[in-house]
């Protein structure tokens, strides 16, 4: 049996590296697995991809094109006009301007995905021992309603948050009911995104099936807690709007007590939270770890004490970072958007109010570190256990290879 895994840019770019761990499984139930990406600027891998593996080059150098006037006549006069304007006619994108221009940008993606080489090879190969697995709900998986997914064995979607939730995208994502209505499955990451499309797309009830992510600790190794009375906080994530990390350096500002809080990750916005950091006045307070590669992470964690992880984004599906911080028992305080509240309770650590100040997150940090070591410490056995129960990559690869393959 063969599989066609569609990635946003794995394994050029560095991000998406938690796909690895699924792959390491998935070929075991498959004969041949293609990935292909669909947009990257590198033209060599940066992630090592399990032997056997074909690797395709990216589909397309950017993500997408300026959209110009002259290009929506492309849409009109497309063979597939009938469709791009049921869509166009059925949400009403004549009335909202960023519901147009997201309409016409993604028809013309989807015009360049059919025209490409690679899609074209695939699509003509299309059979019952073929599955199609998108691990995005945005980018390759729109050409769908396109193509005839009929002649697949099965054609499912994984979805996880800025794909999934419409309000990130001024309440509308183009073509989300045809896609619905001709994959065989959407596989939503948490529970709370699963009721979410069953709520806007009560047609689909049947084709949504919970897939968790995972991470996976394969040593077993396990962070300890500080003895010297310092609170060692830890963050891990992009530096982007959405991660609100200026929350966490007003944190630590308002903090009375001694804390050493150490943030993994780069991005965009590495300038301006540096600046932040110096007018506070933070110094070793706040330090900037820098981008660790995923399959690093764990070992980082267990070298270093660390008594809290924390999460403050505004928007989340279920964080593989707040896993990757469960299975070297490190608590977690997040915030309360998404699925995260499906892993993350007064047990491992606690909920934050999803619209928190850095001030209150002063608040619970201090909260936190005034438990007793017994309190500390049965949270850090809980965090071990819930991710044994709920986030264990390997057994949750398996699932998916297992799902994958089956006539259901």
């Amino acid at each position: 049996m063969k599989l066609i895994y569609f990635t946003s840019a794995y394994p050029y770019n560095l991000g998406e590296q938690w796909k690895t761990n699924e792959l390491k499984e998935l070929v075991h139930y498959f004969d041949d697995i293609t990935i292909i990406p669909y947009s990257s600027s590198e033209t060599t891998t940066n992630v090592d991809v399990p032997e056997g593996i074909k690797v395709l080059p990216p589909l397309f150098k950017k993500w997408g094109e300026p959209l110009k006037k002259a290009d929506i006549l492309k849409i009109f006069l497309h063979k597939h006009r009938s469709r791009f304007l049921a869509e166009f006619f059925d949400k009403k994108v004549y009335a909202n301007k960023n519901h147009f221009i997201s309409w016409a940008t993604v028809s013309l993606k989807i015009i360049r995905l059919l025209d490409h080489p690679i899609i074209k090879n695939v699509v003509s190969e299309m059979n019952e021992n073929t599955v199609w697995y998108f691990y995005w709900g945005i980018g390759s998986c729109e050409i769908m309603p396109f193509v005839d997914s009929g002649k697949l064995k099965k054609s499912i979607v994984r979805v996880h948050n800025f794909d999934l939730y419409e309000e990130r995208h001024h309440g509308y994502i183009p073509y989300r009911k045809p896609l619905l209505k001709s994959i065989s499955y959407m596989v939503p990451i948490a529970e709370n995104g699963k009721q979410y499309i069953a709520e806007r797309y009560p047609f689909s009830v049947s084709k949504l099936k919970l897939m968790r992510l995972g991470s996976i600790n394969a040593t077993g190794a396990i962070s300890k807690p500080s003895t010297d009375g310092v609170l060692r906080v830890v963050s891990c994530s992009l530096m982007a709007p959405v991660k609100r990390i200026h929350l966490m350096l007003e944190a630590v500002k308002h903090l009375d007590i001694s804390v050493e809080w150490t943030h993994v990750g780069d991005g965009p916005l590495e300038d301006e939270l540096r600046e932040l950091h110096r007018q506070y006045n933070l110094g070793d307070k706040f330090t900037f770890q820098g981008f660790i590669k995923s399959d690093k992470i764990i070992e980082f964690y267990a070298q270093h004490s660390f008594d809290i992880f924390v999460n403050v984004s505004s928007a989340e599906g279920v964080p593989v970072s707040i896993m990757e911080s469960f299975s070297v028992g490190i608590p977690v305080l997040a915030t309360d958007v998404g699925g995260t509240s499906e892993i993350v309770d007064d047990a491992v650590g606690g909920l934050l109010d999803k619209d928190i100040t850095g001030e209150a997150l002063a608040v619970e940090l201090t909260k936190y570190n005034s438990l007793s070591v017994e309190e500390k410490e049965q949270k850090r056995s809980n965090a071990v256990a819930k991710h044994r129960e709920m986030c264990n990559a390997v057994q949750l690869a398996k699932e998916m290879g297992e799902f994958l393959v089956s006539d259901s």
